[in-house]
């Protein structure tokens, strides 16, 4: 039986990650401080903060397969260090913010940041990351992502929002030819477990089918069935209002800044030689919607607008 370590395990890819393996009849551990969930069933959890020198004591035997979705590089030296020959193929998941240049098509051999410490930003600490890693990992620079349950809540904002009011106008940036690119969570994380069965080295980009903001738009009225169209409001006009790109408070999802829209220009030639078959996006929206409904469509959410904002904004465009 293979004996699968997943490094982490208890939130939102790093969970499907350890079923999708459970499910394949791997013996699975997920080594995880047991805080953002649990594992699923039929996965051994042991308790380890990483940022503790004795984080993997618990930890005992070998290991066919590491999967790991940190983003401090001292955890993955840590791991690495403390694992060593216990360890068989490992593999990483990366991020596509690890690219120098966001700006335009990334691929594979595109110029990557300068490595961080473990308070860089993102993208830097990414980059460090890869460089802790031994010798012969896969490495997989995961673009943007969507489905059920998603922490960010940017993936299910205008297919809830659109559900919700079915008769009112929806406010959508007006970057309808804006490339993008959107992959289901659940696709990447089966295809995780298939590369690190492969065993195949080098990086890897994972990214969705090319695609633009205006289909997104357009998958998401018709999942939502909304009759009452939407207003594309004009970049500037939305910065002027205080809206922001992308995530967080009074923001609108998918709308990126000029410097971070080669994340919906990634490359996918070399994931589809490896494997990757990404669902419909309209399956992908449908799902969730379900989510969405599940866990209340009008909770705090860490992306997007309220109603109320969203009302005045409409209000004050009109003007």
């Amino acid at each position: 039986m293979t004996r699968t370590l997943v490094l982490g395990g208890t939130a939102w890819l790093g969970r499907l990650v350890a079923a999708d393996a459970r499910d394949r009849g791997h013996d699975v551990t997920c080594l995880a401080r047991g805080e953002s969930g649990s594992v699923p069933d039929g996965v051994r959890l042991v308790h380890g903060d990483r940022a503790r020198p004795d984080a993997y004591a618990a930890l005992d035997g070998e290991w066919d397969l590491v999967l790991d979705v940190a983003r401090v590089p001292s955890h993955v030296r840590g791991a690495v260090a403390a694992l060593g020959r216990r360890a068989g193929h490992w593999t990483f998941v990366s991020s596509g913010s690890v690219y120098a240049d966001q700006s335009g098509p990334l691929d594979e051999s595109s110029p990557l940041l300068p490595p961080g410490e473990d308070e860089a930003p993102y993208g830097e600490a990414k980059s460090a990351c890869e460089q802790a890693l031994p010798s012969g990992a896969t490495i997989v620079r995961a673009g943007l992502l969507a489905g059920p349950g998603d922490p960010s809540d940017r993936s299910g904002y205008y297919v809830a929002r659109m559900a919700a009011v079915p008769d009112e106008p929806v406010l959508v940036p007006d970057v309808a030819d804006q490339p993008m690119q959107v992959l289901d969570v659940r696709d990447l994380a089966g295809w995780l477990v298939d590369l690190a069965v492969a065993g195949e080295p080098g990086a890897v980009n994972a990214a969705g089918a090319p695609s633009t903001v205006g289909e997104l738009v357009e998958l998401s009225v018709r999942v939502a069935r909304h009759r009452a169209g939407t207003v594309a409001a004009p970049a500037e006009r939305l910065r002027e209002l205080g809206v922001q790109e992308w995530a967080g408070d009074r923001s609108l999802p998918w709308w990126l800044p000029p410097t971070h829209v080669g994340l919906g220009r990634m490359s996918v030639t070399e994931a589809s030689r490896r494997g990757l078959r990404p669902r419909p996006l309209e399956a992908t929206l449908a799902d969730v919607l379900d989510d969405e409904a599940r866990r209340g469509p009008d909770r705090p959410r860490r992306a997007g607008l309220s109603r109320a904002e969203e009302a005045d904004l409409l209000g004050r465009l009109a003007r």
